[in-house]
């Protein structure tokens, strides 16, 4: 399988962007969320006719973000360190392996 690094913005709190994976393009949004010290993610297919894959979950180290969800997107996935608001996207990394 092959895999890419998605580019993360560092010191960010809330970030949303779009990146094409294979035949896909999806939506991410970020979101910082300071009472637990974590990022919360949604995710969003934007290919086509817009549709929400998933929300609200959390970015821990090596968990598929996309998990339970249909497998032609692939696997998303933080690598590295927890992310924090200082190593997003430094050492704490968001990656995409084809499916």
């Amino acid at each position: 399988m092959s895999s890419r690094e998605i580019p993360l913005r560092p010191r960010a709190p809330q970030q949303r962007f779009s990146a094409p994976l294979g035949d896909y393009t999806l939506e991410f949004s970020f979101y910082w969320v300071a009472r637990f010290e974590y990022f919360r993610v949604n995710i969003r297919d934007v290919t086509g006719d817009a549709f929400t894959l998933t929300n609200g979950r959390i970015a821990h180290p090596d968990v598929n973000l996309l998990s339970g969800l249909n497998p032609r997107y692939g696997r998303v996935y933080m690598h590295g360190q927890p992310a924090t608001l200082t190593n997003l996207g430094v050492r704490a990394h968001l990656m995409w392996e084809a499916p």
